[in-house]
């Protein structure tokens, strides 16, 4: 006779795809921050970052987090560098771009 005893763990409970996948995330330590450069130029809009944002807020929504810190980072054709700290900072200095 086998001497495995099965054990209610709860991990068995109905989760939709982004919880799984952030679990899944969590559990394979995938990193933290993420950076992806084009490898062609582009014109991007404030209203596709902002929606970008939106998105990233959404999704961070399905973890039980303390808080979050958006940090936006613009590297220009002429290789001028500018780093926002926080989301405010980036949504109300559109003159620094």
């Amino acid at each position: 006779m086998s001497d495995i005893i099965p054990v209610e763990t709860g991990l068995s409970k109905r989760l939709d795809l982004d919880q799984f996948k952030s679990l899944y995330y969590l559990l394979n330590a995938k990193p933290d921050s993420q950076l992806r450069l084009l490898k062609e130029s582009k014109v991007i809009g404030f209203d596709c970052i902002a929606e970008l944002n939106e998105k990233v807020q959404q999704k961070l929504r399905t973890e039980t987090l303390e808080t979050t810190i958006t940090t936006v980072t613009v590297v220009f054709k002429n290789k001028r560098v500018i780093t926002f700290n926080n989301w405010l900072e980036f949504q109300w200095c559109p003159g620094k771009v």
